[in-house]
């Protein structure tokens, strides 16, 4: 246990130290925020829009955040032989590729904290932005009137909705980092990055594709349909559209309903993540390391 607390530990410096790691932090914050004063000319959808957005570009920055930092998190140890220092002490194998996945996914956690704290604070300024001149001036009023409370009540249950969108954005990094890290550990970092991205599309296309082949060749089928079997079906982890529309109150039952369905995609998402690693842990043991 000490063993894969230190590799997780040394791993997550590693991965935050990346000037890629912060990049994608600030790149991302910056979209946001160019984002936040765009107008959309939806009428009163803008709000809506935004969010759609928003939830897509942090998404997308979870995606590239995974497949740059844990594709690289089991090859590079592999190629410059720093994986030999750690396996002649007593570090088993399997150890060791547990220790470098929960040390990505504690990046991943760090990431994400930071992503949802910009999509609340940006969602909410942004529901300001769209609301009327007489509505603004009863947002940080301390007024107990109805309409300033439905007001600041409607702000805030808008950037409440993003906080499920942001946990599921985290399973999504957590299942593609699983997949990136045993990848890396017995391919190179480019293959680990090119399936990572291609397994993240077909997770979301799986139902396209599935049509797609559907008058192809019985070859042509039966590859479509166990590609689509064996990649995690990220469509279960898709909240944007619906948290896009959504603004409901925290003491309400769709509230409660929509965060029993973030826990139930949390099973799912460490399910899939402890059968890539089982899977994982069965190849790294014949990988030669020397």
């Amino acid at each position: 246990m000490r063993a894969i607390l230190a590799i997780t530990v040394n791993t997550f410096r590693e991965v935050v130290r990346q000037r890629l790691f912060l990049l994608i932090i600030i790149l991302t914050a910056a979209t946001l925020a160019v984002m936040l004063l765009l107008p959309y000319f939806t009428g009163r959808e803008d709000t809506a829009m935004f969010k759609d957005l928003a939830l897509s570009t942090a998404t997308l920055a979870m995606v590239f955040l995974v497949a740059l930092t844990a594709s690289s998190a089991m090859a590079e140890e592999i190629e410059s032989r720093t994986a030999m220092t750690v396996l002649a002490k007593p570090v088993a194998r399997w150890q060791f590729l547990l220790g470098k996945y929960l040390g990505v996914v504690l990046a991943l956690g760090v990431a994400t904290a930071v992503l949802a704290a910009l999509l609340f604070l940006t969602t909410y300024i942004r529901v300001y932005l769209d609301a009327w001149p007489r509505d603004r001036v009863l947002a940080f009023t301390f007024s107990e009137s109805q309409p300033a409370r439905e007001f600041q009540a409607k702000m805030l249950n808008n950037a409440l909705a993003t906080v499920p969108g942001s946990v599921m954005i985290f399973y999504q990094g957590t299942v593609l980092a699983a997949v990136a890290v045993v990848l890396s550990s017995r391919f190179s970092r480019v293959l680990a990055v090119i399936v990572t991205f291609g397994l993240f599309l077909a997770g979301h296309l799986s139902e396209f594709v599935e049509t797609a082949v559907r008058h192809s060749t019985d070859l042509t089928r039966s590859v479509a349909t166990w590609t689509i079997h064996l990649a995690p079906f990220l469509e279960t982890f898709n909240l944007t559209s619906r948290l896009s529309h959504a603004a409901p109150d925290a003491g309400s039952e769709t509230f409660a309903a929509l965060w029993t369905y973030t826990g139930l995609a949390g099973l799912y998402a460490l399910a899939y993540a402890v059968f890539v690693l089982l899977l994982g842990a069965a190849l790294i043991r014949g990988r030669e390391m020397t």
